[in-house]
């Protein structure tokens, strides 16, 4: 969930930021083709003379292979009262939209402004953009002439698709590699978790497994002590050596917990394994000792305490044949019982 939050928190921003770039691409391709535009028709405006019979001189515009032959292409129109006509233009094609330049032409003159921009559709469909620039009579103000630039909308925009499909690809990549990301991060950040909870399943385990028999001995002997089936001293001092077994297990089972969390270190020291070992099973007479000088680096409250659990262990399930064996580094418990051998 973690991962799939993250994946897409991460593709949204990406998306809103493919956007932004495209949308802030593509004003500044129009601000450059109406830029383009304007500067072509005010060349191609600034090559015509006007007469003061009312013609329109265009020697220059024809003798300039820049306007002519050049990109983008231009177009001069006189217009009147009876309509416009083309006056130059350029050298060779954009027949199509020629045949439509006059009545651009004528629309631009009567809307009297300064300069206008107009969109052509071609017939396969695509888009021829342009502006305008009317000349006016010095003396009147009258239109008498309307300079036309154009260019082919891919002209400009060729690039912005190819950008468009850039920046599409490097969203849906970034996005899976946020994906990938944002699994490793989550998978980080909830391992010590995780590892908590099964750390406490574990401790819940065991304490449940450890603890059954000892409450199910404790159960039994008080039963047997409130029906008279033996004197309740003797009972509850049964009782009472049973909780303390209890008690013992619960210290264990703390005691591991805390390790497992790195709560509790080892409290190392030099001690004589043997005599430990000793000590433990003299409160078991039943347990064989056999055992040789060793000396050993350890925590002697966990060693205590893992001998004692294997002897006592021993004890209650193996019968009477229970023997412990002492050598360098080992503590060995063996019993002929039941279960493991």
């Amino acid at each position: 969930q973690l991962t799939v939050l993250f994946a897409l928190m991460t593709a949204v921003a990406l998306g809103l930021l493919a956007v932004a770039t495209l949308n802030i691409d593509e004003q500044l391709r129009w601000a450059e083709m109406g830029e383009t535009l304007l500067g072509k028709a005010q060349e191609a405006r600034d090559a015509v003379t006007l007469g003061e019979d009312g013609s329109v001189d265009a020697t220059r515009f024809s003798a300039t292979p820049e306007l002519t032959e050049g990109w983008p292409v231009a177009w001069v129109f006189a217009v009147d009262a009876s309509g416009a006509r083309a006056v130059a233009g350029p050298a060779q094609g954009w027949e199509e939209v020629a045949t439509d330049a006059p009545a651009l032409a004528l629309r631009i003159a009567n809307e009297r402004v300064t300069w206008t921009e107009w969109v052509h559709t071609l017939e396969d469909g695509n888009e021829v953009f342009g502006r305008g620039v009317v000349l006016g009579d010095p003396a009147t103000g009258a239109p008498r002439a309307v300079a036309l630039a154009a260019a082919g909308r891919a002209d400009f925009f060729a690039d912005h698709e190819r950008l468009q499909s850039t920046v599409a690809a490097a969203t849906v990549l970034l996005a899976l590699l946020a994906a990938g990301a944002g699994f490793w991060l989550a998978g980080r950040g909830t391992r010590a978790t995780a590892a908590a909870l099964a750390q406490q399943e574990r401790l819940l385990s065991d304490a449940a497994h450890e603890l059954r028999t000892p409450v199910a001995r404790i159960r039994a002997v008080a039963e047997s002590g409130m029906a008279g089936d033996e004197p309740a001293e003797v009972a509850l001092g049964r009782v009472q050596r049973l909780s303390v077994d209890a008690g013992q297990m619960v210290d264990d089972l703390l005691v591991l917990a805390r390790m497992d969390a790195g709560r509790e270190d080892l409290r190392l020291e030099r001690l004589r394994l043997d005599l430990l070992a000793e000590a433990i099973a003299a409160d078991f007479p039943e347990v064989r000792v056999e055992a040789v000088e060793t000396i050993v680096e350890g925590d002697a409250g966990l060693l205590r305490r893992a001998i004692s659990n294997l002897v006592r262990n021993a004890v209650i399930h193996g019968g009477t044949d229970v023997k412990v064996t002492v050598y360098p580094s080992r503590v060995v418990v063996t019993d002929r019982g039941p279960g493991i051998d």
